[in-house]
């Protein structure tokens, strides 16, 4: 089995592109510019891969260098990478890389609204959440307590709203959102969570469980279309 970027050439039919062929093992946070080439953050940094399959480096020297989250937003592709002094976002094009926002903290994870991006961290029981402008204005800050330690947090974005999924080193997962520096559950399983993802259904959330689990899904929380549960 390999896990690499699909790229959809017809309604019908996608072409796979295998990480080996930018010398990678695993694949690479990917997003797409206006006129629809990828931008991938391989280990060695971004890199452009057109619509007809042809693979090239970044131009810009600044964009070298492994970015951890690479995004959309209507105003284009954003990236977050790790520094040897912290972290730093990108603005990013076809032709160059423009830094919009830098801090001494690393290790985030980022997801995107219409106007604005999200970027997570964590640091043993503690969540930090830090909202910028596209410009890279700070527009809120949010720092919460968990009830666990974690080993990951995962950034998502659905619909307007900001979400954010902890991989606990319990092994089990919780999905929820950071406001008033509180972050609040809205539905924890085993293995992993799937979305809010928008489906024919309506929107959904697939969360994965081992044998003999249920998943739970807090009270206040409402989805217009059905949790899927699966088994490991």
């Amino acid at each position: 089995l390999s896990a690499g970027v699909a790229q959809r050439r017809t309604a019908q039919r996608y072409q796979f592109v295998c990480p080996a062929l930018w010398g990678d093992q695993f694949p690479a946070p990917v997003a797409a510019l206006a006129d629809g080439t990828l931008v991938l953050g391989a280990s060695s940094g971004l890199m452009l891969l057109s619509e007809d399959g042809a693979l090239r480096t970044h131009p810009d020297p600044a964009a070298v260098g492994r970015s951890s989250s690479v995004v959309n937003t209507p105003r284009g592709v954003f990236a977050q990478r790790d520094t040897a002094d912290g972290s730093e976002v990108l603005a990013v094009d076809a032709q160059a890389v423009r830094v919009v926002w830098k801090d001494t903290k690393g290790l985030y994870s980022m997801a995107a609204l219409n106007d604005r991006l999200v970027l997570l961290r964590e640091s043993g029981r503690m969540l930090e959440q830090v909202t910028l402008s596209l410009e890279g204005a700070v527009l809120d800050r949010q720092l919460a307590v968990l009830d666990l330690p974690v080993d990951n947090v995962i950034a998502r974005a659905h619909a307007g709203s900001a979400y954010a999924l902890i991989l606990y080193r319990n092994a089990t997962v919780a999905l929820g959102s950071l406001r008033m520096n509180v972050f609040s559950k809205l539905a924890e399983g085993e293995v992993i969570i799937a979305g809010p993802l928008t489906m024919a259904e309506g929107t959904v959330l697939g969360i994965e469980m081992r044998p003999n689990s249920a998943a739970t899904a807090s009270p206040g929380f409402t989805l217009p279309g059905p949790v899927m549960t699966t088994v490991a």
